[in-house]
């Protein structure tokens, strides 16, 4: 499942959706595409650090069935609350730029309203309940998309 999830939404569908424009490699990369191969290494290593925080801290997996155990507030989620998201976005808008694909950028703004409506809808309000105060209190002093100044959960 941790996988399973981004992998399908960053990778194989932006694949089928760039499969019939015929997706192969350029013969030589301009400064733009060099770009977008960074933006998607820092969105590689923000996803993957988060999925370990939530793994190791939380000792949870990416499924509603198996959620973590504990508020995590440590690694990323101390400057950002959803650096799940933010890393899939960044793979996201970093395929976008490297391919110059209007349908990728489509792509991408269709599923942050989707991750809007998740997190928004469904994962905030089951921490909430889950967390209480402590969730609450986390939601004031760390923004849901924007990276800010570091959470100190101890005070």
């Amino acid at each position: 499942m941790i996988i399973l999830f981004p992998g399908t939404v960053a990778v194989y569908i932006p694949y089928r959706l760039l499969t019939p424009v015929t997706v192969s490699r350029p013969d030589s990369w301009s400064l733009p595409q060099i770009a977008a191969m960074l933006f998607l290494a820092i969105g590689v290593a923000i996803l993957l650090k988060s999925i370990w925080s939530f793994a190791r801290v939380g000792r949870g997996t990416l499924a509603p069935f198996d959620e973590t155990n504990r508020l995590i507030v440590v690694g990323l989620y101390r400057y950002v609350r959803n650096p799940m998201y933010v890393g899939v976005m960044t793979i996201l808008l970093a395929e976008s730029w490297f391919f110059w694909s209007s349908r990728l950028l489509i792509y991408s703004s269709v599923c942050f309203v989707v991750a809007n409506i998740l997190v928004i809808g469904y994962e905030e309000n089951r921490l909430r309940q889950k967390h209480g105060h402590e969730f609450r209190r986390y939601c004031e002093n760390v923004g849901r998309w924007i990276p800010g100044k570091p959470y100190d959960h101890a005070g």
